[in-house]
């Protein structure tokens, strides 16, 4: 939010609904002067619905990977082949107009799609396991209203111009599994958004009006390599995320992904009781030892890609993360 150099627009996806809480005229930076679209995921007055994808040559990737974390949550002995069936079928009909997660329970309960899967599937059963993970899924409140809701946003038209966006999800208002559901909703709208600027506008080299993704303490798993969504778009957006740092405790599995595959860490304050039994799995010991020397207003910035790092001076801010 402070960067001079953002000419592009910024998305801050506040998975926890702690950034909104310690926002402040010393952190907020260029967010009064910019456009800035607010969107409360746990809004049950008007909700919003970000999640409703049109056809394009990404849809059936960004349909496949969503259908596949729906059944690890369930979680659902759905095979493979049973989930491309549908990815499938949600392509056909994206041709029609746009598709959420109702439009895919509506079209796979047709009997004329029944009768498809019949002739191409091998276990017949599989067809109502299908329908109740998308039942179940649309069961929540705040998952069918990011999918089904009138309140439709469209945040590629947000994109178009620099502006901030800013989506909160505070996770003390949703179920354990709805808040996961609404992650995954939000993550799949982002991905189908940018890949959709991608291919307007390919933006690579040119990082200064790339959008910059900001992800604000994710509390899930993610895979920074191979398939997963943000190495999938980091041609078209820069992926930055902030984590909760204990020196006393290890790096939940959100953390520790980002640490270990992302291009480059920030260790903002020091800590002289950091352990180096804890943390000694990802940062080496002469790094431990810098740290442990590092006062509030100094950070420490190192490349993945095996070099040392450096310490320099930042600046403060009045307010502390919770």
């Amino acid at each position: 939010l402070r960067s001079k150099e953002c000419d592009g627009s910024a998305i801050i996806l506040d998975y926890q609904g702690r950034g909104a809480a310690i926002l402040h005229e010393s952190n907020a930076g260029n967010l009064p002067r910019r456009p800035l679209h607010w969107f409360d995921m746990a809004d049950r007055i008007r909700p919003v619905s970000l999640f409703h994808l049109r056809h394009s040559d990404h849809f059936a990737s960004v349909v496949g990977r969503l259908l596949v974390n729906l059944r690890n949550i369930l979680p659902s002995r759905i095979a493979d082949s049973t989930l491309q069936w549908a990815v499938q079928a949600a392509l056909q009909l994206s041709k029609e107009g746009t598709v959420g997660l109702g439009a895919m329970l509506k079209t796979a309960s047709d009997p004329a799609a029944r009768r498809w899967f019949l002739d191409t599937q091998t276990d017949p059963e599989d067809l109502g396991r299908l329908l109740q993970l998308l039942h179940w899924a649309l069961r929540f409140p705040a998952a069918y209203s990011a999918s089904e809701g009138n309140n439709r946003a469209d945040l590629a038209q947000s994109l178009k111009v620099p502006s901030t966006t800013w989506i909160e999800m505070p996770i003390e208002h949703f179920e354990r599994s709805e808040h996961r559901i609404v992650s995954l909703l939000v993550e799949a709208a982002m991905e189908d958004t940018l890949h959709g600027i991608s291919a307007e506008k390919d933006p690579a080299g040119k990082p200064k009006s790339m959008p910059k993704i900001l992800h604000l303490f994710p509390p899930y798993p993610v895979s920074l390599n191979g398939t997963g969504w943000i190495a999938g778009t980091a041609r078209a957006a820069r992926h930055v995320a902030v984590h909760a740092f204990d020196p006393q405790r290890p790096l939940n599995t959100a953390a520790s992904a980002w640490a270990t595959s992302a291009e480059q860490i920030w260790v903002v304050c020091g800590s002289r009781n950091l352990s180096s039994e804890i943390h000694g799995k990802w940062l080496i010991p002469e790094e431990i030892e810098r740290i442990r020397s590092m006062d509030r207003r100094c950070a420490y910035i190192r490349s993945n890609a095996g070099s040392m790092g450096v310490v320099t001076r930042i600046a403060d801010s009045a307010v502390s993360p919770p």
